[in-house]
Formats: structure tokens, sequence, C-alpha cells
């Protein structure tokens, strides 16, 4: 799958083997062993993989078929509904400080000073 996949990724780019593994700091031989099976990438190099195509890990293994699948699902919801100016969100996210969950209304004193900063540096730019 995983041979498969890359291949299919790097003729989409119109990359060649040579160009791509220069990119990704590997000898030709190397990359070439990827895409027809005869050897598997260590873990920093699958990832250096994964971020040249922009897709996940588990899509160039298997694990998924979704190749935009680059952030979970959650994390995708997440950074879709947090609007900074809604109380009722900032409680929905889980917060931590040193390992421990930040109360709603530490989430709220935390909102105000983040609140601050920002007002505080709009002044500052409409004035300078």
């Amino acid at each position: 799958m995983f041979a498969k996949r890359i291949e299919q990724l790097r003729e989409r780019e119109k990359i060649t083997q040579k160009n791509l593994a220069l990119k990704l700091g590997i000898a030709r031989t190397t990359y070439s062993g990827y895409e027809n099976g005869a050897r598997e990438p260590d873990l920093e190099t699958l990832k250096k993989i994964a971020d040249y195509f922009e897709v996940s890990t588990d899509f160039l293994v298997g694990r998924t078929d979704d190749p935009n699948m680059y952030f979970s699902e959650e994390y995708k919801k997440l950074h879709n509904m947090i609007d900074l100016n809604k109380p009722e969100d900032i409680k929905k996210v889980k917060l931590t400080y040193k390992n421990m969950e930040l109360t709603n209304e530490e989430k709220m004193d935390f909102l105000a000073i983040a609140q601050g900063i920002f007002s505080a540096r709009r002044s500052l730019n409409k004035t300078t």
C-alpha cells in the first residue's frame, strides 16, 4: 500500500524520484526502494514524505483512504468552531496549564486576559 501511494503522489506532483529524494535528503536508490516495496522508511523519513505531500502518515501506510486527513477530524471540528468572542465556545474546549485542567471560571479569566492583550495591541497599532 505504501509503495503504491507514494508512487501515485509523486506522479501527481510530476516530480522525479531523484528530485524528490533530494528534497527529502535521501539517496535516489533509497527512495526507489520505497516505491518498489524493497525498503521501508524510518519514522522521520515517513514524516518528511507526509509533510511534502501534505497528507497524513496514516494515509501513506494505508490506515485511511482520505488523503486530506492531514489533521484529525476532531481537530478540524475544534478549529472550525472556536470563537473567542463566544464564552460558550471557550467552555467547550479543554484547556490545561501544567497538566491541570482549567475550570470554566479560569477559562473565562484566560479569555479576559487574551482580549485585553488583543485590545492593547490594536490600540498601539492604530496610534503608530
